[in-house]
């Protein structure tokens, strides 16, 4: 519908520039089209109404959101709902802790609001130079330099600062990134002479889908797209269903690693999976948790001829994230 309210949560580590980018949101827009739910507390925007919600979405227990923050946020949601001239659009500041899906599933999934509400969208903002320099000595971009589940799960993801890195670095930092993220929708926040693109590209978003379409030709990586990717419910417990292709070559280390990860999260109830992997031509099959040992690697430190589908279902958001971590094992 037309006249239903916009909700964007723009969510991020601490320092990442969440601010910036409501700011420069309500700064493109006309006076009392934007109004934020401030979920962090003490911020001042100059450019945008905020409503501070009295219980800060900080701390949410993973796969669980707390009914006081629920609470909160339906009781601001239906108090601009009553006012006689509604905002377009709502923006809920979040730190990349919080579960931010689960915030998105608390509009989506309560009846009421279907009809006068829609989630626009999950924006994630990095600080590239602090993930980059987190990263030195690492293989990989790793949850030490940012927060993998809210990229994984992010409708657009805003990289800022990469504007102090050397090329090679930066470029590295944005491609890590890209490859993290299962929409497929990246942001490089550099000075540019044309405009700023950012706003309408938050405010575009088609909305927060629990089935979102695949990625045509794959990424940067050569990667094949998400195929399917969608949250189910067991109980009252949302799930996340993804299924990955990925093609060779393959860095046999990391490969390894990542089934020691996968196996893991498996042991302890956090996801299910199952998968086939072809190498040079001969399918390998993983049912269950799987067995390490039975999975035999050609001799050489990379498998030039390896295809995979991966089908994992786990709390939200952990299994996108491990299906994201298929990309670390590109050599």
């Amino acid at each position: 519908m037309s006249d239903q309210l916009a909700i964007t949560i723009v969510a991020g580590r601490w320092g990442a520039g969440k601010s910036g980018v409501v700011d420069r949101v309500a700064r493109s827009v006309p006076a009392e089209t934007v109004v934020l739910c401030d979920a962090l507390g003490g911020h001042d925007h100059a450019d945008v109404e905020v409503i501070h919600v009295e219980h800060e979405v900080i701390e949410a227990t993973p796969g669980e959101l707390s009914g006081a923050i629920r609470a909160d946020l339906l009781e601001a949601v239906d108090d601009l709902l009553a006012r006689r001239t509604r905002p377009r659009h709502v923006l809920i500041e979040a730190v990349g802790g919080s579960d931010v899906p689960l915030i998105a599933e608390t509009f989506i999934g309560t009846a009421r609001l279907r009809r006068d509400v829609r989630v626009g969208g999950v924006v994630a903002v990095v600080d590239g130079c602090a993930a980059a320099t987190a990263a030195r000595g690492h293989p990989s971009l790793t949850a030490s330099g940012f927060d993998e589940e809210m990229v994984a799960m992010a409708d657009l993801v805003v990289i800022n600062r990469l504007d102090r890195l050397v090329p090679a670095v930066e470029q590295r930092t944005a491609w890590e990134l890209r490859g993290a993220n299962a929409a497929g929708q990246v942001h490089l926040d550099v000075a540019r002479p044309d405009g700023d693109p950012l706003p309408a590209r938050v405010l575009a978003l088609a909305g927060f889908a629990p089935r979102r379409p695949a990625r045509p030709g794959g990424d940067r990586h050569g990667w094949g797209p998400v195929l399917h990717d969608r949250v189910l419910v067991d109980g009252d417990r949302p799930l996340r269903h993804a299924v990955v292709e990925v093609e060779g070559p393959l860095d046999r280390g990391q490969v390894d690693g990542w089934m020691v990860d996968l196996h893991e999260a498996a042991g302890a109830g956090l996801l299910r999976w199952r998968g086939d992997l072809a190498l040079a031509g001969e399918e390998r099959r993983w049912l269950g948790h799987g067995v390490r040992s039975s999975i035999a690697f050609d001799d050489g430190p990379v498998l030039d001829d390896a295809t995979s589908r991966i089908e994992l279902v786990g709390r939200v958001p952990g299994a996108v994230a491990l299906a994201a971590g298929l990309q670390a094992c590109r050599p």
